[in-house]
C-alpha cells in the first residue's frame, strides 16, 4: 500500500513533495516525528514553501482526513492563540 500522502485524497504532487521533505532530510532517523514549524524552518523560514508546495492546500485536506477519522493524528493541548498561528501561514 502506497503511503498516505500518495492517495488522491490530498493534493499531488504537492503532499507527496511536502512527505518527502519530512521523511527524506538529511539526517532525519526513519519513523521519528517532525513538526511541520521544523520544516518550515528548514525552508529557510518558510520562504522556501512556495517552491515545495501549496502547503495551506495540503494541511486543509490532511485536517479533513484527520477529522474524518481516515487518519490517525497527535492531539496538541494548544491555546487558541497558538493554534491561530500554527495555521496563519509558514512565517508566523
Amino acid at each position: 500500500m502506497p503511503p498516505r500522502c500518495c492517495t488522491p485524497d490530498l493534493p499531488q504532487p504537492d503532499a507527496a513533495l511536502m512527505y518527502r521533505c519530512l521523511t527524506e532530510f538529511p539526517g532525519r532517523a526513519p519513523g521519528c516525528l517532525v513538526p511541520l514549524s521544523t520544516l518550515g524552518c528548514e525552508l529557510r523560514g518558510g520562504r522556501l514553501w512556495r517552491t515545495v508546495a501549496d502547503w495551506p492546500r495540503v494541511l486543509h485536506a490532511l485536517a479533513g482526513l484527520t477529522r474524518a477519522g481516515i487518519i490517525s493524528h497527535l492531539p496538541l493541548a494548544l491555546t487558541p492563540d497558538q493554534s491561530a498561528l500554527l495555521a496563519a501561514d509558514p512565517y508566523a
